[in-house]
């Protein structure tokens, strides 16, 4: 067997076998999964990873092994330097550093687009694997110009500094580590330390142990084809940070079951009950950006961060119970602002299209004056969002300083200025975003990250009532609809992570939301909501009817405002994915007090009761009365995925 196709497959054992382990050691702390079921994931996860370190490791070989058999690589290139070859290795070296620049590029790109933590973290071990002949070539260059010869092995520690100081950087200077924690360096590290080490055994070993080598990277990549039980499956969907990402080639014990049939799509929007609440007045929506409604005094935080809010709400319709449709501000946000969700939407890249229908469009087509203020850059929420506003703005500080006081002083200007149209305020406050930094003025909590996130939500608060009084003042108590919630919610290491995005947890999308109505009473509603609902309600609040007709995702909540039964059995829907193009993702659904969050590619599930586990920390087992209620939840995702894959864009 050639040398260089020896270290490859050395490199690809070497990383995988390191990735199994985390895997495994990860899973296995969790207390998920029996002894037995713990070595089958191990097994899958190796394989996965097999496949995850040859695509790197082919072009590891070729570009930086061939010559490790033999020589250092300092002797190669002292004579390509001092001969005719500096060419070839200036050249090599460049093209080195742009491949794996593209590959990580690509890699963080595709992560990007979907989304999901587990691609970020093989993304970042990926370019710790492809960067290994960049340290290679380094550590060549400076032993030919230093005059002397270079070990192969200390060639090789020189890329193992070079990547730690690369995830250092990124660490420090970009949300990286604090989107996937501490899996976003050790992963990496294992990877790249046990690929090394691979890499030297498959060059310089004997033919019998290069022979072991193939032979164990072919019984890794068979061991997908193992049978695996809805627990073990869901684990690898789920918890194993590496072993996920190629969930979409592993065999489900589900994929004998039978299709579901699409769920018939909502009805043309349509006024409701509640006309005795439905006149023409302006309407003010505040969004509070990451804000987690058990932060919220009204929703029984102990601690005083929302004085402003807990009046709005006592003077306000309160849901118990509401979700975001998507854990980061970028899938939140054209979700409400459309009642339609993410994957249904027309998009470029990150753009919301024109020929997607906003609630600013249709109120500003019903009469109204239609002003929004975003404390946040275009890119947070997408181009496109500010359809249907003649005047919007975003206004983020990039000091570094909280740009929110600020944009209340803009909104008060705006709600001041002279005219004889009801006005559509959108208010979009950043604060409580991380980095957690908490302003001045502000009471101190702690000096923790949650402390410093109740600062900023402290913060926040009091712009909110600075311009909740204002409207009181420009139109009196019963003239304004204000509504009030959050694009989503923040982790703080329940699953693994501090921050948004990337997961499905009840942490990232549980928010409050609170409907001031004039003529209505104070009340809290238990029925469960969606940030989709904003959109009808408001339309069905102010008489307004979309021409052409609308099919809403979102129902309108004003027969709870005005006092009717709730519809405790409603299904709240959430996801993670774009439209027909995204195979991985997730979708979730909440249900009475269950929630599910099922992985896109394989359909493997996990399943909370929230009623005795809020915090989403120990997921039934998949067996008896749980195993029926999963199951009638998972058809309801699919039903739900099939309808809008196979239903027209706008």
């Amino acid at each position: 067997m050639r040398s260089w196709i020896a270290a490859t497959l050395g490199v690809a054992l070497g990383a995988s076998l390191g990735l199994a382990t985390y895997d495994a050691v990860v899973v296995g702390a969790r207390g998920r999964l029996d002894l037995p079921s713990l070595a089958g994931l191990w097994l899958a996860s190796l394989g996965t990873a097999a496949v995850l370190a040859i695509l790197p490791a082919v072009a590891l070989g070729a570009l930086a092994c061939a010559r490790l058999a033999g020589e250092a690589p300092s002797d190669w290139a002292r004579r390509a330097v001092r001969g005719l070859g500096a060419r070839e290795i200036v050249g090599a070296s460049i093209g080195v550093s742009i491949w794996a620049a593209l590959v990580g590029g690509a890699s963080f790109a595709f992560a990007e687009s979907m989304r999901t933590d587990s691609l970020r973290l093989t993304a970042v071990s990926l370019v710790a694997v492809a960067a290994l002949p960049i340290g290679w070539l380094c550590g060549a260059a400076a032993g030919a110009v230093a005059g002397r010869r270079l070990s192969s092995r200390a060639a090789l520690a020189i890329p193992g500094l070079v990547v730690a100081g690369l995830v250092a950087v990124a660490a420090t200077r970009g949300e990286t580590l604090t989107l996937l924690g501490p899996d976003a360096t050790i992963s990496p590290a294992i990877a790249l330390a046990l690929g090394a080490a691979g890499l030297v055994v498959g060059a310089r070993g004997s033919r019998r142990v290069r022979i072991v080598i193939a032979a164990a990277i072919v019984l890794a990549c068979a061991s997908l084809l193992l049978p695996r039980s809805p627990d073990l499956a869901a684990a690898l969907a789920f918890d194993a940070p590496n072993a996920s990402v190629l969930g979409a080639i592993l065999p489900t014990a589900d994929e004998a079951k039978s299709p579901v049939r699409p769920s018939p799509p909502p009805q043309p929007f349509r006024l409701g009950p509640g006309a005795e609440l439905r006149r023409r007045s302006n309407v003010v929506l505040v969004t509070v950006d990451s804000l987690r409604p058990d932060h919220v005094g009204c929703y029984g935080y102990r601690r005083a961060t929302t004085p402003n809010i807990d009046a709005l709400a006592r003077r306000s319709v309160r849901f118990e119970r509401a979700w975001a449709q998507g854990s980061s501000t970028r899938f939140s946000v054209p979700s409400f602002m459309t009642s339609r969700y993410m994957s249904q939407l027309a998009m470029r890249g990150r753009a919301v299209l024109p020929q997607n229908t906003t609630l600013a469009e249709v109120l500003q087509g019903a009469g109204f004056r239609t002003a929004g203020l975003m404390a946040t850059t275009e890119r947070g929420t997408g181009p496109g969002v500010g359809q249907g506003f003649e005047s919007f703005r975003h206004s983020l500080n990039l000091r570094g300083e909280h740009p929110d006081r600020s944009i209340t002083d803009d909104a008060i200007a705006i709600l001041e200025e002279p005219g004889d149209r009801l006005l559509f305020l959108w208010v979009h406050y950043y604060d409580p975003h991380s980095p957690f930094v908490a302003p001045e003025g502000a009471p101190s909590f702690g000096t923790g990250e949650a402390d410093r996130y109740d600062s900023e939500i402290w913060s926040a608060d009091r712009e909110v009532g600075r311009l909740v009084g204002a409207v009181d003042r420009q139109f009196g108590p019963d003239g304004a609809v204000i509504i009030l919630t959050g694009d989503h919610g923040e982790a703080f290491g329940e699953h693994g992570k501090v921050g948004h995005s990337g997961q499905l947890h009840e942490e990232l999308l549980r928010v409050p939301l609170l409907a001031r109505v004039p003529g209505a009473r104070a009340a809290v509603s238990t029925m469960p909501a969606a940030l989709l609902d904003i959109m009808p309600t408001v339309l069905d609040l102010a008489g307004a009817l979309p021409s052409p007709p609308l099919r809403l995702e979102g129902r309108s909540l004003l027969p709870q405002i005005a006092g009717g039964s709730p519809d405790r059995s409603r299904l709240v829907f959430e996801e993670l994915r774009f439209g027909k193009a995204s195979a991985r993702g997730m979708t979730a659904v909440h249900s009475g007090r269950h929630h599910l969050i099922v992985d896109a590619a394989t359909s493997s599930v996990e399943l909370f009761d929230l009623g005795r586990d809020p915090l989403e920390q120990r997921p039934l087992g998949l067996r008896g009365p749980a195993a029926a209620t999963a199951e009638r939840m998972r058809r309801s995702v699919l039903a739900l995925r099939a309808r809008i894959d196979e239903g027209p864009r706008p």
